[in-house]
């Protein structure tokens, strides 16, 4: 029953899947590195315009072996967004 429900899910692990299919602004991720809160909405955004779902929910995460200059290993940020 969960289809009645579910609409499905999306992984965008590479920024430039975050840009190209989320549409995540390039600039969002260049200022506050792909694990930004900022980069996180974007992505909840993204989701819910692509698939017209009531709510979405993003979450994107630092996981190593290098960061991204800008938040350090470790760090997780998640959104959610509601029509």
């Amino acid at each position: 029953g969960s289809s009645q429900y579910f609409l499905g899910s999306l992984t965008t692990y590479d920024p430039s899947l975050k840009v190209n299919i989320l549409g995540v602004d390039p600039k969002t991720i260049d200022q506050y590195g792909v694990v930004g809160l900022e980069v996180a909405s974007a992505m909840a955004k993204g989701v819910r315009s692509k698939t017209h779902a009531d709510i979405t929910f993003s979450t994107t995460g630092l996981a190593g072996p290098s960061g991204d200059g800008k938040n350090p290993i470790g760090t997780l940020a998640y959104a959610l967004s509601i029509a």
